[in-house]
């Protein structure tokens, strides 16, 4: 399990003027640029009652039906930038999982290796479009080092 020594919440907030986009992008980072990101962890309203800034939090059913797509420099150094990670289920940075049936557990964190993330030319892509009438928003913790 990586060892994460510093985490930035980053919360992309779509409001109902955007509720029948399928890409989500995401604004610049300033505290993250230039960091190497270790981990990614994403939250569902399941388990936080309220984001930072007041809002909902995407549901388990967007949560399924959303990919991330992260623009960073080429893990090998050769090719210099792109979308090196491409449609990444976002189901698969959610750790938590209150299951009655099965038992409540925690997966173990999405782990990176220590890429240096360009967040503007980064997005999440819906199936479909979320069609919200209020403030949603999508939760992303980044482990990062300095």
């Amino acid at each position: 399990m990586s060892k994460t020594i510093k985490t930035q919440l980053i919360e992309l907030v779509i409001t109902p003027s955007g509720a029948t986009q399928t890409r989500l992008n995401f604004p610049n980072q300033n505290y993250l640029n230039s960091k190497k990101v270790l981990s990614l962890e994403t939250y569902s309203e399941e388990d936080l009652s309220l984001s930072p800034q007041g809002n909902v939090l995407a549901t388990v059913a967007t949560l399924k039906k959303a990919y991330l797509t992260l623009y960073f420099d080429d893990p090998s150094g050769q090719d210099g930038q792109g979308e090196w990670m491409q449609l990444q289920p976002m189901w698969d940075l959610h750790r938590l999982n209150y299951a009655a049936a099965t038992g409540s557990y925690v997966r173990d964190l999405f782990e990176m290796c220590g890429q240096k993330v360009i967040w503007e030319k980064c997005f999440i892509t819906l199936a479909t479009p979320m069609a919200n009438v209020a403030n949603v928003s999508f939760l992303l913790n980044v482990g990062y080092e300095s």
